[in-house]
């Protein structure tokens, strides 16, 4: 195993914070792509939230561990919740498209303890990303999934992970970068 993870009693794994940064303080150049997101979803009068920081207390602690301080606090400080954005495809004449998972939706994915919730999630798939040092932002619209590392900061890069190629492969270079690549999305189902 990774030093994501650490076995205990019966073989079962549960998830430790390793070393984090100390960086808290969000770059002027993500609070500047945030903040232009947050004018266009208000000119468009887009339901959106932000995320308090209390909200994410009530993830089980081992599920808590795993998200950066850093993406909390963006999501704190900043209505980017609950909005769909899109940016074009890479290869092509489709659309990829993002929305930040808010807290529920890292506690229905993150089951280590839950053996139900586990078959019918891909819980494996969320403990593959993790067991190598990612942990999703988001899923994406064909399955693939955006990543960022657990233990990067708001200069790490953004990943999408190609689910039928099974790779990583470098959205943007870090977060500001990634927001300011996307748009609104016309599609806010």
């Amino acid at each position: 195993l990774s030093r994501f993870t650490s076995r205990v009693g019966g073989g079962s794994a549960f998830y430790v914070r390793p070393h984090m940064p100390t960086e808290h303080t969000l770059p002027p150049e993500l609070t500047a792509a945030a903040q232009t997101l947050e004018r266009q979803i208000q000119s468009l009068a887009i339901p959106s939230q932000k995320i308090p920081l209390t909200e994410w207390d009530s993830l089980a602690p081992k599920v808590r561990s795993l998200i950066p301080r850093w993406l909390m606090e963006l999501l704190a400080n900043h209505s980017l919740a609950y909005v769909a954005l899109e940016r074009p495809h890479e290869i092509g004449e489709w659309e990829r498209y993002f929305s930040f998972w808010p807290p529920h939706w890292y506690a229905g994915a993150i089951t280590p303890d839950d053996p139900v919730a586990s078959r019918k999630n891909g819980w494996w798939l969320t403990k593959e990303f993790i067991e190598d040092g990612f942990i999703p932002l988001s899923n994406e619209s064909d399955g693939d999934y955006w990543l960022i590392s657990i233990t990067g900061g708001p200069t790490s890069p953004v990943y999408l992970f190609d689910l039928s190629g099974r790779k990583r492969i470098v959205a943007s270079k870090n977060m500001a970068e990634f927001l300011a690549s996307f748009k609104i999305s016309k599609n806010q189902d």
